[in-house]
């Protein structure tokens, strides 16, 4: 695959922080729903299985009624949003390129699949079982993608795990695409910890939690004056 106004431009349902940066400006994009940190659930979740590993099917996200292959799967969120996991053996990682045009598809299927794809920073890893992180903008003259994905290796297993979030359109996403203008989802974190950190045994450290924002919107309260 080779002003900001965030009140035109974000997707249904986010909310949006702008944070100072010296090169660029950060828009942190929350689902409105809460759905945020790895907040415990009282029902029971699906597990699902892909390439002989067994995950748990991630809070807030369904799986597509048809999927590519055995060793990989597509899941949809609320928020015109898609996680994919592949499993690979060997030293070699599963190539997404596939695995991210069928989510693009199945998503956007109103948009054209003529996206030019920008290398972003590489977002940090979260876990210690990370080989490579990647982040990439994907822009089709109107509507702007963000592609990120991490390749993890567990029981001489390689899985990648990643997100396509939709990030803007029209005037707004040429602008966060020429200017490099990031944007910064949750979701995949939060899915990473609930499907991969049972495969590695890793813990969730309160006092360096994984992912960049962990809050209960709906139970935390401003200070009091």
């Amino acid at each position: 695959m080779k002003g900001l106004n965030c009140q035109e431009c974000q997707p249904r349902r986010w909310l949006s922080l702008v944070a100072p940066a010296a090169l660029a400006a950060v828009v942190l994009l929350i689902p409105s729903d809460g759905a945020i940190a790895q907040r415990r659930s009282r029902t029971a979740r699906a597990n699902l299985t892909v390439g002989g590993i067994t995950f748990k099917l991630p809070r807030g996200y369904r799986l597509y009624p048809g999927q590519p292959t055995t060793d990989s799967v597509l899941m949809y969120g609320r928020d015109k949003d898609g996680i994919f996991v592949a499993v690979s053996f060997g030293d070699a990682s599963h190539d997404p390129s596939d695995l991210v045009k069928a989510g693009l598809r199945q998503l956007y299927p109103k948009e054209s699949e003529s996206y030019s794809w920008k290398e972003l920073p590489a977002p940090k890893k979260i876990s210690k079982f990370e080989s490579s992180a990647t982040a990439k903008y994907g822009y089709n003259q109107n509507h702007l993608v963000k592609l990120v994905f991490h390749n993890v290796t567990v029981s001489e297993k390689n899985i990648v795990i990643g997100e396509i979030i939709e990030v803007s359109q029209g005037e707004e996403a040429r602008r966060m695409f020429d200017e490099s203008l990031e944007a910064i989802s949750l979701g995949l974190c939060n899915a990473f910890v609930q499907m991969i950190f049972p495969l590695t045994k890793e813990k969730i450290d309160p006092q360096n939690p994984p992912c960049e924002l962990i809050a209960d919107l709906e139970t935390s309260s401003p200070p009091k004056p």
